[in-house]
């Protein structure tokens, strides 16, 4: 797969503007599979295809981010911060109406490696625990 995605944006590549060349070239060296990379790749790729150099650049950025905090996250664990509300979510767990819904989207977050949803997700259970407990 590597290979497929790597051959398909060094093809286009050397047709780029500089500094999208480099961000393809470190998504390709730095390549980790997270939940959603082949996903973001095609959008990429689309992007390219479509010659919006914008979006490919926003794209390409987000694959890197995304591959450096899957990479960090299977070396050093979650950020101290989102683990905590993670645990916190977790401690607190009060039954809600679409909470299900809500830990299925946190766990898809932290598969894709995107830190700021999932910290943004757990932080909205939390929040929703908290409302539904000053009910009682």
């Amino acid at each position: 797969m590597k290979n497929e995605q790597q051959g398909s944006l060094n093809f286009e590549t050397e047709r780029l503007p500089l500094n999208i060349r480099q961000l393809v070239d470190q998504a390709n060296s730095e390549m980790i599979e997270y939940g959603s990379r082949a996903s973001d790749v095609q959008q990429l790729q689309d992007w390219l295809a479509k010659g919006d150099h914008g979006m490919a650049e926003f794209k390409a950025k987000q694959i890197v981010e995304r591959q450096q905090q899957f990479r960090r996250t299977q070396q050093h664990g979650l950020p101290a911060g989102l683990q905590l509300l993670i645990d916190q979510a977790n401690a607190e767990m009060i039954e809600y109406s679409g909470r299900a819904d809500d830990v299925q989207q946190l766990q898809d977050w932290l598969a894709k490696g995107d830190h700021d949803m999932a910290e943004f997700k757990a932080k909205q259970i939390v929040e929703r625990q908290r409302n539904i407990r000053g009910r009682s």
